[in-house]
């Protein structure tokens, strides 16, 4: 088998293993109170600006698209958890 065969082969392999993203409006009526939980820590530690999306992904371990959803639908999701923002 040449070098170019097995790289056709290798990329064969991993378009049947993509992973599916979605939206940020298709994950938004996912959102957890825990994930809420965790944006608002964020916010309320101070620690970046919350417009800083890669930041906020990090420090509080949920995807970018799970901020992006949560910043889009905060005023939803602090009625529908108000515990998490007393």
């Amino acid at each position: 088998m040449s070098k170019r065969s097995r790289l056709v082969k290798g990329s064969a392999g991993r378009d049947k293993t993509r992973l599916k993203f979605f939206k940020p409006e298709e994950k938004s009526g996912g959102i957890s109170s825990s994930d809420f939980a965790s944006y608002v820590n964020v916010q309320k530690s101070g620690m970046t600006n919350m417009f800083d999306v890669k930041a906020v992904s990090q420090l509080s371990g949920l995807s970018i698209d799970e901020v992006k959803a949560i910043m889009n639908k905060y005023d939803e999701l602090s009625e529908k958890y108000p515990e998490v923002v007393s």
